[in-house]
């Protein structure tokens, strides 16, 4: 795998600490990255509730998924 640049290992070695640009660039990239996590998990979250609502329906009327295959 080819490196983009240098890891954060090798920035943070130089006298133990971060630039002011690289806290900032990191800030950004960690924030954005959250509220990606966040948003991708809220669809799929509703999704799942919607398949189980749907499952429940069916079992009430007496139909049941077999295992079998």
């Amino acid at each position: 795998m080819h490196l983009l640049g240098p890891s954060l290992e090798d920035l943070f070695s130089c006298n133990r600490r971060f630039t002011v640009k690289i806290f900032l660039m990191l800030a950004d990239q960690i924030i954005g990255r959250i509220q990606f996590n966040l948003t991708r998990t809220a669809r799929y979250a509703s999704v799942n509730v919607h398949g189980r609502i749907e499952h429940r329906k069916t079992e009430s009327l007496g139909y049941y998924e077999s295992n079998d295959g």
